[in-house]
């Protein structure tokens, strides 16, 4: 059985995938965050339920880890997240 720290670290090794894969995309940080996330992370939702249906355990790491990442984004862009504990 993996412990939660074990199993954050391995899910965190998806999201850097993801980061990287969609680095073409242009940096996240110049997104008008605010107005942006809330569709992306629907649309992700969308394809996360269809991955599921359909038992894809690739794709179902990916849009997690791509939901994931957006949620992130939103923490770090509206100052939750500011390098401080």
């Amino acid at each position: 059985m993996l412990y939660d720290n074990e199993v954050v670290n391995l899910f965190g090794k998806f999201m850097i995938k993801e980061l990287n894969a969609n680095k073409a995309k242009g940096d996240w940080r110049e997104w008008d965050w605010k107005v942006q996330w809330a569709g992306e992370v629907l649309y992700h939702i969308v394809k996360l339920m269809k991955a599921l249906a359909n038992n894809d355990k690739y794709l179902i790491q990916e849009y997690c880890a791509d939901i994931a990442n957006l949620v992130m984004f939103v923490a770090f862009c509206s100052g939750a997240i500011d390098g401080k504990e």
